[in-house]
């Protein structure tokens, strides 16, 4: 179990059911306390029965519904994570827990939505970016965070190696190079001459078209950074192939496969947070810039419909405010309460999600990070 890929956070954000359980609670164990960390658990599980008891939900949905919530406090092994924080989302045709990096209140909600504003602040200004790790004999793609690291399988329209291009026109080459021991297949690929460099040159950046155009399918719709990480002379060549336009001009240089994760996670975040913070500056620039005009706005009454129709370009959120009420999308009516009543959503949750999922930016900050010192503004679209 751990924090959720980007992915896996947008699956979650689109999910739509009745009831969406959202649980959170801090983990801040040792040894001798596991028995009341489950404990704790097992009183939020409680809370969550008579909640959908009161929603006169059927008895055999409702059993369905808590099995799963009900098993963890059985599976000892589940319960070995000694601090961070644990997130847990149920509906009647989705179950995940996770175990994130940062301590977070305990909550729980139940709505037509997961709760996932407490997240937002590991997805967003200073978190998420990419490596690509590129070498002769595999390529390897990584989703990252400030805390976290997870490999992400390639579509399989990349080639798995070099050497996949280069045999289509140097059979031989292809024999040479799984003849040898792995720590010398790389002389294999060395040109000898004039024509040979021309040739190599050719293949390679035909080669790392191919990996760009794959990564295409994933990165379409991303603004992370990308990191390259690799042998030097490989990566004036990928710049020359990409096309994502949030590939950083720095690199990890040197063998990937060598380095090992920590050393890959470490070097990359020290590339990423500057471009993250500096993202981050602009953007506040920008919104203290056009304020008072219409491309800018902290009315919550414009916003929430305007996150709901992808017209936010940037949204900054205080991730420790709550805002509740309702969004009427066929009336495009928003209204605000002082506390949360039934059958409310909490509005700077909903906003945010809706924000990302029409590829807008979202900044989740501590409230004093705001922009007029509000608790939610925004950079409309153009």
């Amino acid at each position: 179990m751990q924090l959720p890929s980007s992915f896996e956070l947008k699956a979650l954000m689109r999910h739509s059911s009745e009831p969406c359980i959202s649980l959170y609670m801090p983990i801040n164990q040792s040894t001798d306390n596991v028995q009341q960390t489950v404990g704790r658990y097992r009183q939020l599980v409680q809370e969550v029965e008579h909640r959908v008891r009161l929603q006169e939900i059927p008895t055999i949905q409702r059993e369905h519904l808590l099995k799963p919530l009900e098993a963890l406090l059985d599976d000892e092994q589940f319960w070995q994570q000694r601090e961070g924080g644990l997130a847990i989302f149920r509906s009647a045709d989705m179950f995940r827990a996770y175990f994130l990096p940062t301590q977070l209140k305990e909550q729980m909600l139940i709505a037509s939505h997961f709760y996932l504003k407490p997240l937002l602040p590991m997805f967003t200004y200073n978190s998420l970016f990419y490596i690509l790790s590129l070498s002769y004999t595999m390529d390897r793609l990584f989703e990252g965070t400030r805390h976290t690291i997870r490999e992400i399988p390639l579509p399989v329209r990349i080639p798995e190696y070099f050497m996949d291009i280069v045999s289509t026109h140097q059979p031989e080459r292809q024999i040479q190079f799984h003849n040898m021991p792995a720590n010398e297949r790389y002389s294999v690929l060395l040109p000898d001459t004039a024509e040979e460099i021309d040739s190599t040159r050719k293949y390679l950046l035909h080669y790392l078209q191919q990996v760009d155009m794959g990564l295409h399918q994933i990165l379409r719709i991303e603004k992370a950074p990308l990191i390259l990480a690799g042998v030097d002379h490989l990566f004036p060549l990928y710049h020359q192939a990409n096309s994502y336009p949030y590939l950083l001009p720095q690199g990890i240089s040197g063998t990937p496969d060598q380095l090992g994760l920590d050393v890959l996670h470490q070097k990359s975040w020290h590339l990423a947070a500057p471009h993250h913070q500096q993202a981050q500056q602009n953007a506040r620039t920008k919104y203290l810039e056009f304020k008072g005009t219409r491309l800018t706005t902290n009315n919550m009454q414009e916003i929430v419909p305007a996150a709901y129709h992808g017209h936010i370009d940037t949204l900054f959120i205080a991730a420790n405010g709550e805002q509740w009420g309702t969004f009427d999308e066929a009336s495009n009516t928003v209204q605000i309460h002082k506390t949360a009543k039934w059958d409310d959503d909490e509005l700077l949750d909903r906003t945010a999600a809706q924000t990302m999922l029409h590829d807008g930016t979202v900044y989740a900050l501590d409230a004093h990070q705001i922009p007029d010192g509000e608790q939610i503004v925004a950079i409309l679209k153009v």
